[in-house]
Formats: C-alpha cells, structure tokens, sequence
C-alpha cells in the first residue's frame, strides 16, 4: 500500500481553531484554509482587538494561535483572554519550517492548521502578577543603571578639572562621595570638602585637601551640576518606583494564602551552616557586611 503523506490525513486534535499572525500596523486571522471566505484583517487599535474578538466569537472560535513577536500580541492576548478563548503562543521556530511560501494570509492559515493538528507547542508565558510587576521592575533597573552613569559622568568632568575625589575616596558613589559632590555644586572650597569626608578615610589630611583642589573653568561646573540635578531627579524617581512595587506585593501577598504551620517546631528544621567566626566574639564577614550597607 502506497504511504499517504499528507497532512490532511492527520487526526484533528483542536476544534473551532484560528491562527493569527501578528503585525505592527494589522493583524490576519484565519478561521479555515479558504483565503478568501475564512481569513479577514483587522487593526491594531483597542476598538479593532475587540471586534475580532466579537468576531471570532460570532464563528464559534475556541482555541486562538500565534506567533511570540517580542511584545505586539500582548494586548491581543490580554484581550482574547478575557473574552475566554484558549490562547496558545508559540515560537517563530515551531512553524517556519512548515511554510512552502510566505505572505500574511499564508502564514495564518499555516498556524491555524499546525494547532488544530495539535503541532505547536506552547511557550512559557508568565502569570498576572509577573505580567504586572516586570515592566516596573525593569524601568527600576534602566533608572538605577541611568543614574550610576550619570555619577561616571561627574567623575570624569571632575578629572578633566582635576578634582581627584577617585583618589581620596574608593568608592565616589558613596555617602561621603557624593556629599563631597553636593557641596562641589555649591562650593569650591578645598578645605570645606576636605571636611566632608568620612574619617575613615585612609588618606592624610594635608592629601584629602590638595586632591580635591581642581583647575576649574565655567563649562565644567555646569557640566558636573547638570549631571547631579539628572543623578537626584533619577533617585527621586526610583523612590518613587520602590512605592508603587511595594504597593504591588502588598496587595499580592495579602491576597495569599497563611503559610501552613507545623505542630512540631523540629520537624522541616534544617541544620544551619554555622561561620567560622561563631563563638569568637566577632561578627562574620557576612553580618559585617550587611550591617554597614
């Protein structure tokens, strides 16, 4: 007997399917392999999202298929999602190799008939709360690395006047550091800033106040002052990102469930590994750490 090959001869694993191919101006869903009667597109506006929903629905739509596109399916999904459709992303890998050509229409037609023969797999996709905090806590990241480069931007208009607060001070970051750079926007006086300093510090004091004495010039105040008004607006914005984040877990961890507690206080106890500096008098390098951060 002559092996059939073709796909049609598959087993129909999801019913009442649509593929979707995503696109940044519009979208082309397909709800059957006919291109003129089954496929149809739509916009990317809020409006056009929910009359493919409503249209999806009016066909008996259950299960929904597309491609990961590095963010334009978001809203789409949250909108099918809550219209209660079955939304199934998948990577670009799982159906390219299918394709005999490509065009829009091809390519949802394609995804359509890859997922009700059960053929893509589904890609990781984060739950609610993820979905909620991770854009806040990737801006928190981009703001923290914003303002660490704009305390290396001070740095260097402070060599190129050559104040050497990077040979006093190990670290210009710091509480001292960056008073030092406050009172540089204010003041120049050498001994002033010198006075500023932790008394920590390893450097002598006749040191502490040559370093900072600079050879200054008009465009490198401003320049240093620009960037510390941008450093303190950036400070000012993380505080104000710690707020809404901490706001977020809160109502997150209130809406948990109590931790189940256990009778005996032994049982779950793991031994913990005790330092080397147990016992002695002194802290660990761990503690000490942590008390002075």
């Amino acid at each position: 007997m002559k092996k059939q090959d073709n796909f049609l001869a598959m087993p129909i694993v999801h019913q009442q399917v649509a593929g979707i191919d995503i696109g940044s101006q519009f979208h082309v869903v397909a709800i059957g392999d006919d291109p003129k009667q089954h496929v149809q597109q739509f916009g990317v506006s809020t409006k056009e999202l929910f009359r493919m929903a409503q249209w999806l629905t009016d066909n008996q739509v259950k299960h929904v298929a597309m491609e990961a596109t590095g963010g334009y399916e978001k809203p789409l999904v949250n909108v099918l999602q809550e219209a209660g459709f079955a939304v199934l992303i998948t990577s670009g890998a799982n159906t390219k190799n299918y394709r005999r050509f490509k065009s829009d229409t091809s390519d949802a037609i394609h995804i359509r008939t890859l997922h009700s023969l059960g053929l893509l797999p589904p890609i990781f996709l984060p739950d609610d709360f993820s979905t909620l905090i991770r854009p806040l806590v990737r801006l928190r990241k981009s703001l923290v690395e914003g303002a660490a480069n704009y305390i290396r931007r001070i740095q260097k208009a402070l060599r190129a006047g050559n104040v050497r607060l990077d040979a006093v001070l190990s670290d210009t970051n710091s509480v001292s550091g960056l008073r030092v750079i406050a009172a540089i926007c204010q003041e120049e006086d050498p001994i002033k800033l010198a006075a500023m300093v932790d008394s920590s510090c390893k450097k002598k004091p006749f040191e502490i106040i040559e370093l900072p004495r600079g050879n200054w010039n008009g465009a490198m105040r401003f320049e240093v002052r620009s960037n510390y008004r941008v450093f303190l607006n950036l400070q000012a914005e993380i505080v104000e990102l710690d707020k809404e984040l901490d706001g977020h877990f809160t109502d997150h961890t209130n809406g948990l469930a109590e931790p189940k507690t256990v009778a005996d206080p032994t049982v779950g106890r793991q031994k913990l590994r005790q330092s080397r500096n147990t016992g002695s008098g002194r802290p660990s390098a761990l503690t000490h750490r942590g008390v002075c951060a």
